[in-house]
């Protein structure tokens, strides 16, 4: 890409951001801005960085007030509450009045930062969400392989395990409101995407053998799952170490049982 086509795409991701702040505060989602922009999440954060870089850099070059534009307390208030009420009840069950009685806002407050369930939901998955950090660990290509596995697997273990109630409830419920779960999929989508698009760069460099990635993405994935999910909620043995599980996960993942 030219120095010229760079500018315009970084200019381009400024001024949609620019008309989302003005818009929603500093409540707009980067997969709003993906949307508007029309660009991938992974042209946006080499161009602009995360989310909190971009508004530094709005601050600085447009000389706008962000904290002016923002509302972080209340906001990150109500997505600490949704947290809590999720953890407890799911995804599914809890209405927008309990998680603003948790949040000790009004109800109105949470529709007038987040529009709908679906909406508040969509941005709570994407907030913790671990893509950010793996785009960044397959995009870092002079990184050792085995040691960028390990990082990548941890980063999933240390994941899962931190949210295992949600997860739990997720798994119970899927049946129950499968469609709802499509519109929240995605997210896992690119979670899964980096991992087999790192899986086939390392079968292209020679550090794998040839498989299908999707497949392999899969069995490592479901290996994480099994650990911080399945076994600590059906027979009550806790991670208590996720460095060393995912380690572990990433040694059977890479070499197999067969002696």
């Amino acid at each position: 890409m030219s120095s010229h086509s760079k500018n315009d795409t970084t200019r381009l991701i400024l001024d949609t951001a620019v008309a989302l702040l003005n818009s929603h505060g500093d409540a707009f989602t980067m997969e709003q801005l993906v949307a508007q922009t029309r660009l991938s999440r992974a042209t946006i954060y080499r161009r602009v960085g995360n989310k909190e870089t971009l508004l530094r850099q709005l601050a600085n070059e447009r000389d706008l007030d962000i904290e002016a534009l923002s509302q972080p307390d209340i906001r990150e208030r109500i997505l600490a509450a949704a947290r809590t009420v999720f953890g407890r009840y799911g995804l599914l069950r809890p209405t927008m009045e309990q998680i603003a009685e948790e949040a000790s806002v009004g109800v109105a407050t949470l529709y007038r930062h987040f529009g709908d369930r679906a909406s508040l939901i969509a941005a709570f998955v994407e907030r913790i969400s671990p893509n950010v950090v793996l785009q960044q660990e397959v995009l870092n290509s002079s990184a050792n392989f085995e040691h960028t596995l390990y990082q990548m697997a941890e980063t999933f273990t240390s994941f899962m395990h931190e949210h295992r109630d949600i997860f739990r409830h997720t798994i119970s419920s899927y049946e129950e409101e499968i469609s709802f779960f499509h519109q929240i999929r995605s997210f896992q989508e690119q979670n899964l995407r980096l991992l087999t698009q790192f899986l086939q760069g390392q079968m292209d460099a020679g550090h794998l053998k040839q498989a299908d990635p999707v497949e392999l993405s899969f069995a490592l994935v479901g290996m994480i799952l099994a650990f911080t999910v399945v076994r600590p909620t059906f027979y009550g043995v806790p991670v208590t170490n996720p460095a060393e599980t995912a380690k572990f996960v990433v040694d059977l993942f890479l070499t197999g049982t067969k002696a």
